[in-house]
Formats: C-alpha cells, sequence, structure tokens
C-alpha cells in the first residue's frame, strides 16, 4: 500500500511496512485519519489479518483491530466493498460465508472495534459476490455485485438493505441488468451513481455507467389501453405485426422524436426476449405512461417508457411488470400516448401507491378527461389513429395535416408506391405505409375527423 500526495509522488510519511500479502479490494476512510482495509489478504505486515485490517494515518496497523478472526469461506474470501455508518459502524461485503465465525454471507456489520454486529441479520445474505456499496443519509445501504438473490429475494444486482439487514422492499427491482454492478457513489440528492459491466439498468440502456433513482419514493401503475390502428374488433386483442416484422425497437423511441421525459422516464430498452413472445401477451409497440398533477393536470410530473400487449396491457420494460414510475405516493392523473395515435388521460386523480393500480382505458365505463377522448368500437374504447405528425390533432388537409407525411413516407409522386418500416406514417401499426388501396394509412384519419368534412380537425383530450 501507498499514499500519494495531491501531485500523484509518493508520500514518503505513510509506511505500512511489508503491507498486506494479497490483493486490497477496499478503504474506508475514518473521521480521525485512520482507514479500514479490506481484501483477499491474511497477513499485513507479517501480522496475521484474514481480509480486514485498520491502518493510522501513517500506516501502523492497529493490534486490536478486528477483535476477532476475520473472514473465511470457500475459495479465496475476500472483502470488495467497506461502507462506513453514520454512526460509525462499518458495512462489509465480498465473497465470505463467516466473519469473526457468525455465518453472514457475503455481507456484514462491524462495530467500531471491528467486533462482528449480531444486530445486523441480512438472513441468506447475498446469492452472489457484494462488490459495492453507497450508504444513505438514514443508514440504509444500497449494495452492487453479481448476485440476482438476496435473503430468497429477487434482486438483479442491487438491493437496499434496511438497518436491520432485511431487503428493503421499497425499493424497487432492478430487472434487466445482465452482467454485474461494481461500483457505487452517493450524490448530494441522495440518487446514485452506478458502474460495472452491464448495458441496462433498470430496463434501460446504459452502457456501464448509470445514474440510479434511490429508490425510496415510486409508484406503479398497470394501464389497459386499446391503440385504433391495430386493433381487431373480433378477437378484441391488437395486432403484433410490427413484432412479428422485427420492426419494434429495442429503444423506447419518444425521446428520439423529441418527446421530453420526467423524472427519469426516457431511455428504456427492450431486450430481444420480450419481443420474442407470442399470443396475447406478445408486444404492439412502446407507449408512454404520464402522471399528471392532481389539481393542475397540465403539468406533468413523471413519465416512463413502456410496452403495450396485444390484449392492451401496458408493462414494463421486462415485459410483465408494472410500470414503474418515481414520485411520491399519492393522487395522480394516468395519461397514455402513442406516437401516431391520440392520447388519453383519466378524468379524475387516481391514488397510486407502490401496490400496483390498473387504470383500464379499453373499458367505456372509464371516465376519461375532455369529451369524446377515445373513438367506441363495439364494447371497447380505442386510441383515435392518425396523428402522423405527433401534435396532438388529426387533420386531412392543411397546414400540418397528417395526410401528406403519408404520401411523402412512399416517395411524395407515385400513389401506389409502399414502403416498410417503423414509421409514424404507418397509421394502421402493420409494418407497411400506403397511401392508397386496402389497408392503406390515409383512409383511417378521414374517417376520424367524421368522414365527410375534410376541414374538420379532432383534438386530443389531454390538456
Amino acid at each position: 500500500m501507498v499514499r500519494l500526495n495531491t501531485n500523484g509522488t509518493i508520500d514518503a510519511t505513510f509506511n505500512s511496512g511489508t503491507g498486506p500479502n494479497n490483493n486490497v479490494n477496499a478503504i474506508a476512510l475514518l473521521p480521525d485519519g485512520s482507514m479500514v482495509i479490506g481484501g483477499s489478504f491474511t497477513p499485513v505486515n507479517g501480522v496475521a489479518r484474514a481480509g480486514l485490517a485498520k491502518l493510522s494515518s501513517i500506516g501502523v496497523l492497529d493490534p486490536l483491530f478486528p477483535s476477532g478472526a476475520g473472514i473465511s469461506g470457500s475459495g479465496t474470501p475476500s472483502i470488495d466493498a467497506i461502507g462506513l455508518l453514520p454512526d460509525g459502524r462499518l458495512l462489509v461485503g465480498g465473497n465470505f460465508t463467516q466473519v469473526h465465525g457468525v455465518s453472514r454471507s457475503r455481507i456484514a456489520r462491524l462495530l467500531s472495534t471491528g467486533e462482528g454486529d449480531v444486530t445486523f441479520d441480512p438472513g441468506y445474505g447475498a446469492g452472489s459476490n457484494v462488490r459495492c456499496m453507497a450508504v444513505q443519509s438514514d443508514g440504509k445501504v444500497v449494495v452492487g455485485g453479481s448476485f440476482s438473490m438476496f435473503d430468497g429475494v429477487v434482486r438483479h444486482m442491487l438491493a437496499r438493505l434496511n438497518t436491520d439487514g432485511s431487503v428493503d422492499m421499497n425499493f424497487p427491482v432492478q430487472s434487466g441488468i445482465g452482467f454485474g454492478v461494481f461500483a457505487l457513489a452517493m450524490l448530494p440528492d441522495g440518487d446514485m451513481l452506478a458502474g460495472g459491466e452491464f448495458t441496462e439498468l433498470n430496463d434501460t440502456g446504459k452502457n456501464r455507467l448509470a445514474r440510479v433513482n434511490g429508490g425510496d419514493v415510486f409508484v406503479a401503475v398497470s394501464p389497459r389501453v386499446f391503440l385504433q390502428g391495430p386493433y381487431d374488433s373480433g378477437a378484441q386483442t391488437m395486432s403484433d405485426a410490427l413484432r412479428a416484422a422485427a420492426l419494434v425497437p429495442s429503444i423506447e423511441p419518444y425521446t428520439a422524436l423529441g418527446y421530453a421525459h420526467v423524472a427519469g422516464g426516457g431511455g428504456t430498452s427492450v431486450l430481444p426476449s420480450v419481443l420474442a413472445a407470442t399470443g396475447n401477451n406478445a408486444i404492439v409497440d412502446h407507449v408512454v405512461v404520464e402522471l399528471r398533477h392532481a389539481t393542475t393536470p397540465s403539468v406533468v410530473v413523471a413519465t416512463r417508457g413502456a410496452l403495450v400487449q396485444r390484449d392492451g396491457d401496458a408493462v414494463g420494460m421486462d415485459g410483465s411488470s408494472p410500470v414503474i414510475l418515481y414520485v411520491a405516493p399519492g393522487n395522480y392523473h394516468v395519461a397514455i400516448h402513442h406516437r401516431n395515435h391520440l392520447g388519453v388521460m383519466s378524468a379524475g386523480p387516481i391514488t397510486l401507491s407502490s401496490t400496483t393500480t390498473t387504470v383500464d382505458f379499453t373499458l367505456p365505463a372509464t371516465a376519461t378527461h375532455g369529451s369524446s377522448a377515445q373513438a367506441n368500437i363495439g364494447s371497447r374504447t380505442v386510441l383515435w389513429a392518425g396523428d402522423v405528425t405527433g401534435d396532438g390533432e388529426l387533420k386531412y388537409i392543411g397546414n400540418g395535416n397528417d395526410r401528406d407525411p403519408i404520401l411523402l413516407a412512399i416517395g411524395g409522386s407515385t400513389p401506389t408506391n409502399t414502403v416498410t418500416g417503423y414509421l409514424n406514417a404507418d397509421v394502421n401499426l402493420d409494418g407497411v405505409v400506403r397511401y392508397i388501396g386496402a389497408d392503406n394509412d390515409r383512409d383511417p384519419i378521414l374517417l376520424n375527423i367524421g368522414g365527410s368534412t375534410p376541414t374538420a380537425v379532432r383534438l386530443e383530450q389531454v390538456p
């Protein structure tokens, strides 16, 4: 071990002798300038220390710390993370099964003397290595690593523990993390920075570095909605033609279209396995779920990219979970948007909490804001199709109309042309843009504004 001066040169006043005989993986600086180190070493400067030791500010080994046998376990036991708690106690994580002879699976709490704190009991602990941790101001700790379970609870690479060691169930499951979280740092606002070898974090495409909500507050909602474009009134389901043609993008498209997400709702991404599902749970397309202020519904307080399935369920990016939005539990208007359909919003605020609430926009009995917010098809209601420009209006002629972009998409001069792709001009979401003929994308716009007066305009009923 060495200590460096601010200019990067070695500080000669720090001397730990021969030092540890193996890796030092973690260091926690204490208020008095001393430090606790963790790693896979067994002696430090020739003195037996199994993975844990304390040094003075100049590198002298503390002969009284730890007051126990250190860590043990199969393979090469190690301490890979150390967190200093507000009361001076220490949390240690790594690859071990015992601390000072007491069973502790990869995480333990120590008294300031280094003695094991038996009042902290994480149960079965982490299913695999704990690699990093971040201590919150209330004494709770967020741990990261390569585990998928914590004390028998599904937690993909991230978990938050209460002060007694139990899993904090109010910290939402971080799903879709394919690889480990190796570094965590607390930010002044309570959020965290997470680093590792992942390419997704919390269902969002993040390449090895992400900012993570502290997890103290969130609500869950399970909307249901039908999109008129792909809706089959006979089956009362939607077509998943875009998915079947491998046209549904892996990253939500709304940010690229200029939509301003709020409270970390953008950049969500979907794994290929989710898009492989068939049947009623097959993915139709991406949507956006919004929460709006209870008394001023024009104010958006949180958003989240989500997926809509053939049966109308709007789900998280794992294809099954409720949609999570990072706001405090309370009363909110719930709105849902699609890139070429008019959005819809609940007429009144709805009480939301961490236990999911279903908001079913497919039922005519569900009160919605405004007048004729959705189209009625049989016993169901569906979002109005045809907002190709995404401006909240259906227009057939005139400036900013939704018909001309369809003609432009197929080339602009030969109306019989077609084009395939994930395009806003594809009103019926069959993957093919057509201007005339069967299943064309132009006629639904004229029908939805009334069918006989081409100058009519239909407005979205979301303020």
